[in-house]
């Protein structure tokens, strides 16, 4: 089903699941993130691995370690707003946090990983103050629907000895 972005939230928390599953997701005690104006792409890419083998003369490629994004997040600024402070003491104290992004249809995704920048935005006449976040996904994102369920296409790696990957 298409959908239009107005209405997607966001939210943060500085707890991070024991497992990466909805389950323990669903534990976690989550804040709203307000005035939130764009979220940047997040999603699996690899590595690119050459081979080069000088009897053959030909480049192969192979998959390598895997990327889970970087979404940079907009937000006009505001200095009462919870969620907006917990992006920013993620970027001072260098922690791990979580956030659930909710979409229009009642979509969950959550992400794990770290604020990498915190970037003021003054702007010009008639604007809004305002900053961006530079996230770094750390983690499988994972989702409360199968369409685009990323741990089911990489269940098979070596990463996921050390998590439960149930819904």
């Amino acid at each position: 089903m298409k959908q239009v972005n107005t209405g997607v939230k966001i939210a943060a928390t500085t707890e991070i699941p024991t497992a990466y599953n909805l389950a323990r997701y669903g534990e976690l005690t989550f804040t709203d993130i307000g005035e939130v104006l764009s979220i940047g792409e997040f999603g699996g890419a690899a590595d690119e691995v050459q081979s080069q083998p000088l009897a053959t003369g030909v480049t192969q490629f192979f998959s390598g370690f895997r990327q889970y994004g970087n979404p940079v997040f907009g937000m006009e600024r505001d200095s009462s707003d919870a969620g907006q402070d917990i992006l920013k003491s993620s970027f001072s104290t260098k922690a791990a946090i979580s956030l659930r992004v909710t979409l229009p249809d009642g979509e969950i995704i959550y992400l794990d990983g770290r604020v990498f920048s915190v970037s003021a935005s003054i702007g010009s006449a008639n604007s809004m103050i305002g900053f961006s976040v530079s996230f770094r996904v750390n983690k499988v994102p994972v989702y409360s629907s199968e369409d685009f369920d990323l741990s089911v296409l990489f269940a098979d790696l070596e990463i996921y000895d050390d998590m439960e990957l149930v819904a």
